[in-house]
């Protein structure tokens, strides 16, 4: 897997804890990782692309995550 984007939570580092989701990133398998600051491992794998992911982006409430590709947009609880 190869993240394509990177995007901060809105209030990571600020108000996030560090155990919750703090990042995302867009993937080439078409995935989008949910990340914390003390795991190594995702929170959470969203899917729904066939193919590569080339952004990410948060909600400015932090509460969603859109993810898009070459075949669609797609916006993730």
């Amino acid at each position: 897997m190869q993240a394509h984007d990177i995007c901060w939570h809105p209030a990571a580092c600020l108000t996030q804890s560090r155990e919750a989701v703090n990042l995302a990133t867009a993937s080439s398998d078409g995935s989008c990782c949910l990340w914390s600051l003390t795991s190594s491992v995702p929170l959470r794998r969203l899917e729904g692309h066939s193919q590569r992911l080339a952004q990410c982006a948060f909600h400015p409430m932090g509460e969603h995550v859109a993810t898009t590709g070459s075949c669609a947009v797609h916006p993730m609880d």
